[in-house]
């Protein structure tokens, strides 16, 4: 049985009311109803029906989808969406077909070196390890994630991170080259050997480190790490703690105190793996409120409304997801905001790049970029 005969049902459901169209970013980037959820279905009950095989316009369509959840969360019948564009993935790449373009590079690296940019494991967040003299391990593990620990865009994430865990009197560890991708790109590709083969590493890694608590940066990683893990691992032998948790639980105990007033209007972006997948949304703002002389705006879309940055597909639909950038700049914009706070190293990124190709005068920061500023932790 294929991936896709597995949801048949929830296929079947769907009575194309259209209310996932409208809405899906993909489909306001390019007017092309084909690439909304509806249409994916539309793709699935072909497949099914043998109508249709994965040929490259399909492929293409399939692998569009930014799966940021928000069609399920305004589905009437509460199809599962997102799950039925990842099982069309695993049988494409069955059949040979499929993945597209960028995401073959991306397995081919993850499976030589354990991250989607091809470098040495050994240089994994070296700079970071070494800046601090980090050891490899503890009771509380920061998982760093791939941007974090090697893109010159994102890196700084990673070091603002560990500075503030420093700086709070955080014992924390980092694992090195013993972490490996958390195996969101296998995922979304469609690669489930690949995604098992990280899952039980990583999983691995951490206990014999001695986790107790994970923390990462990367709404990405938590939400595989979450969500996903538990399918293929069982129960998770350590708690996980995205930053925006963990900072927040820092300042209840009154041991994260930002001290230095950033004045400056910023707007809240809420990563669809931390929001509507994990379900997190006050922590992020809890520590904003606690920074003096800023103020938080609210955006018309927010928390489970709120709209992907479009960081998911950019590596293989670049222009498409610069488009659904530039719709969360104009939102901020909108709100009269001079930032836009992230909780996620590809939100950061794509936003940033948005902003640089719209020439827009609104900014991108990380939670955690904003909070070693307003603490005087140098970052950069």
């Amino acid at each position: 049985m294929g991936e896709l005969e597995k949801f048949k049902d929830q296929v079947y459901i769907c009575d194309r009311c259209g209310e996932c169209v409208e809405i899906c970013p993909v489909y306001e980037a390019t007017k092309g109803k084909s690439y909304s959820a509806e249409g994916a279905i539309m793709i699935a009950r072909a497949i099914l029906s043998k109508r249709l095989s994965y040929t490259d316009p399909v492929i293409e369509r399939i692998y569009a989808c930014a799966t940021c959840k928000y069609c399920e969360e305004i589905c009437p019948p509460k199809i599962r969406l997102v799950d039925i564009y990842y099982a069309m993935r695993k049988d494409s790449v069955k059949t040979g077909i499929g993945p597209i373009g960028i995401y073959r590079t991306y397995l081919d690296c993850l499976k030589k070196k354990h991250n989607i940019y091809g470098e040495s494991e050994e240089s994994r967040a070296r700079k970071i390890i070494e800046a601090l003299n980090i050891p490899a391990s503890g009771d509380t593990i920061y998982f760093t994630g791939c941007m974090s620990s090697y893109d010159p865009g994102t890196l700084e994430i990673g070091l603002a991170t560990a500075k503030i865990l420093r700086e709070t009197g955080v014992e924390f560890a980092m694992l090195g080259g013993k972490e490996w991708c958390c195996g969101w790109i296998p995922l979304v590709a469609g690669d489930k050997e690949l995604l098992n083969e990280m899952a039980h590493h990583n999983v691995e890694a951490l206990e014999k480190a001695g986790a107790k608590e994970v923390i990462t940066s990367c709404s990405m990683c938590y939400g595989t790490i979450k969500l996903v893990y538990p399918e293929i691992v069982g129960n998770l032998p350590f708690k996980l703690s995205h930053t925006s948790m963990y900072f927040s639980k820092l300042l209840d105990e009154g041991k994260l105190k930002p001290k230095r007033g950033v004045k400056k209007k910023v707007t809240l972006h809420d990563g669809c793996y931390l929001g509507r997948y994990g379900g997190t949304y006050e922590p992020p703002r809890n520590v904003i409120k606690s920074i003096p002389e800023i103020q938080l705006i609210e955006m018309k879309r927010n928390k489970k409304n709120a709209r992907c940055c479009g960081g998911a597909i950019f590596p293989a639909y670049p222009e498409f997801a610069l488009k659904i950038g530039q719709s969360v700049l104009k939102d901020a914009i909108d709100g009269g905001a001079e930032v836009v706070v992230g909780v996620c190293p590809l939100c950061h990124k794509c936003i940033s790049m948005a902003a640089e190709k719209g020439h827009s005068h609104v900014s991108s920061y990380d939670l955690s970029m904003l909070v070693a500023e307003a603490m005087g932790l140098a970052y950069r």
